[in-house]
């Protein structure tokens, strides 16, 4: 092994656990932020005020055909053919609207909450529907409706709210707000999946990088063996040799050093090369 080898060993292995545990770090964080925002509300408890996630079907204000909508306009492009020699069609996204209007949350045991999101909601959804402008313009759409189960995360005020609302028969309910920072959370699927798909897929490449570590180990399993168990001893230089090569550098000379360890077995010969 060469002495240009030995830190490349070094610096490979640790650059293989390096990767290895940062994901498994960020799949562990991923893990606890889904269950934080997991925690669904528990009907038979009161509402309390604060950060909160509720659960319920989406009731609407007279006059509201959604409570949310968000439209994507996409642009289609053809990439030139790869190897494979067929032609790749993408999408990209040039420009994305958001509608959102007040709602009622009606909760599992006869409880109702009223949701003020606004436009910088995070929603949450399939994409319903398909507009096609033109064979390479297209808007992508995802819609709340009266009826779905959805959840809800803000933060929840037990006052009744009188500003403009549909809802002002009502004021008595409590009001589920975006909060000061950050964004209002509204999904159709399960609280926290979102953290968890991005945490299966941290936890795949620590995986990956972690058989990658153990493939390392094994190549190189001979010089960790001597770095952990080898011991120092004197050599007997048996032989002196160089010799050289060519490049579009220029010439290299490469100069060899043989010597015998004063050990048994096939080790007791080595060959020292530097350049």
């Amino acid at each position: 092994m060469t002495d240009l080898t030995i830190p490349t060993v070094f610096a490979s292995a640790g650059v293989l656990v390096a990767v290895s545990l940062i994901a498994l770090l960020i799949a562990r964080r991923e893990r606890r932020c889904a269950a934080h925002e997991a925690t669904d509300f528990d009907s038979s408890a009161s509402l309390r005020p604060g950060v909160t996630a509720l659960r319920g079907t989406a009731e609407l204000a007279e006059g509201d055909d959604v409570a949310v909508r968000v439209e994507i306009d996409q642009v289609g492009e053809d990439r030139p053919p790869g190897k494979a020699g067929s032609t790749t069609h993408i999408w990209r996204e040039v420009r994305r609207r958001v509608t959102a209007h007040a709602f009622i949350l009606a909760l599992e045991g006869g409880k109702r909450v009223r949701v003020l999101p606004d436009d910088r909601v995070m929603f949450v959804d399939k994409l319903d529907a398909t507009r096609r402008e033109s064979r390479k313009r297209r808007t992508r759409i995802a819609e709340l409706s009266a009826g779905e189960q959805v959840h809800v995360r803000g933060v929840l005020d037990s006052a009744g709210e009188h500003a403009a609302t549909p809802y002002r028969q009502a004021p008595e309910l409590p009001t589920l707000r975006p909060p000061a920072r950050g964004r209002m959370l509204i999904s159709t699927d399960p609280m926290g999946e979102r953290y968890l798909a991005r945490a299966r897929f941290h936890r795949r490449w620590a995986l990956i990088f972690g058989l990658a570590v153990l493939a390392h180990t094994t190549l190189y399993s001979r010089f960790y063996d001597r770095l952990l168990f080898g011991r120092s001893g004197a050599a007997l230089v048996t032989n002196l040799a160089t010799y050289q090569t060519r490049d579009k550098s220029g010439p290299t000379t490469h100069y060899l050093l043989y010597a015998t360890l004063p050990i048994e077995g096939p080790d007791a010969n080595v060959t020292l090369q530097s350049t």
